[in-house]
């Protein structure tokens, strides 16, 4: 009988040491949270760029934009197939060629796809729309897992 006359009387006096409680579990849940959140994105972008799939951050934020940078293709042509021009005869460096319009690819919809929707799709093609691929993409991304994975097809 004592214990529902005491919770009763001293009701009021919990209700805002409750409410204090909840708040500060609340607040510690959020934090928790953000933090896990973090460390889940860090390791999602350190695995990106091991892939090279994402590019690594600029050194320093100045306020502009960022810079972006062209990683050269690793991949080493097919015998029988020229490698993307990196100098003239004075010496001078030359981009790649980006001359072919990526709708004539024979991948459709190839600027919108990732390296990993890509590679699958590389097997079916013939030498001529590989190579052509390989231009296209050694002149635009130059991504290595799509470079490598046409550098493996094109080999004797």
């Amino acid at each position: 009988m004592y214990l529902p006359l005491g919770f009763v009387l001293d009701f009021p006096a919990s209700v805002p040491r409750f409410v204090d409680r909840g708040r500060r579990q609340v607040e510690l849940t959020r934090v928790l949270g953000r933090q896990q959140a973090r460390k889940v994105q860090r390791q999602a972008t350190g695995t990106l760029r091991a892939l090279g799939l994402l590019e690594s951050p600029p050194a320093a934020t100045t306020g502009t934009a960022p810079t972006v940078t062209r990683r050269p293709s690793t991949a080493t042509p097919a015998p029988g197939h020229a490698a993307p021009a990196s100098g003239g005869p004075d010496g001078a460096t030359r981009a790649p060629a980006t001359d072919i319009d990526p709708d004539s690819l024979a991948v459709p919809g190839y600027d919108s796809l990732s390296a990993s929707q890509v590679v699958p799709r590389l097997e079916a093609l013939t030498e001529d729309e590989l190579e052509q691929v390989r231009r296209y993409e050694a002149g635009t991304r130059a991504r290595k897992t799509i470079l490598n994975k046409i550098a493996q097809l094109q080999a004797p």
